[in-house]
C-alpha cells in the first residue's frame, strides 16, 4: 500500500530509495533496542542468577563482556543497514572489509577484557 502510494506520487526510483531508507531506519531502531536490552536487561538477569553462587568472578566476566557485546550489536546493525542500502559493488566491498575488521576488533577486544577475570579465577 505504501509502496503503491509512493510509486504513484514519486516514481519508481524514488520509491525504491524511500523504501530502502525506511528499512535502514527500522534496522537501526531495532539495533538500538537490542543494544539497550544487552546493556540493561541481560546483566540484571545474570546478576539474579549469580545470587545462587558464592563466587564473584562471574560478575567481573559480565562487566568485562558488556562493552564489547554492545559494540558487536552496533556493528551487526550497521552492517545490516549497509546491506539494505544495496550500495554499488566497490563501495560495498570496501565497507564490508571495514565491517569484517570491526568484527575482528571486537573479538580481540573481548578476549583482552576477559584476561583479568580469567587470571583472577585461576
Amino acid at each position: 500500500m505504501l509502496a503503491d502510494f509512493l510509486h504513484e506520487h514519486l516514481g519508481n526510483d524514488a520509491t525504491n530509495v524511500v523504501i530502502r531508507m525506511l528499512i535502514v531506519f527500522v534496522i537501526l531502531l531495532v539495533t538500538w533496542l537490542v543494544r539497550q536490552i544487552v546493556g540493561a536487561i541481560v546483566p540484571r538477569l545474570v546478576r539474579r542468577l549469580r545470587r545462587w553462587t558464592r563466587s564473584t568472578w562471574d560478575e567481573r566476566v559480565i562487566d568485562a563482556l558488556l562493552p564489547p557485546a554492545r559494540f558487536f550489536v552496533t556493528v551487526i546493525g550497521l552492517w545490516s543497514a549497509l546491506i539494505a542500502l544495496e550500495l554499488p559493488g566497490r563501495l560495498y566491498s570496501s565497507l564490508a572489509t571495514a565491517m569484517n575488521s570491526l568484527v575482528a576488533l571486537t573479538l580481540f577486544w573481548t578476549l583482552y577484557r576477559l584476561v583479568d577475570p580469567a587470571v583472577d579465577m585461576f
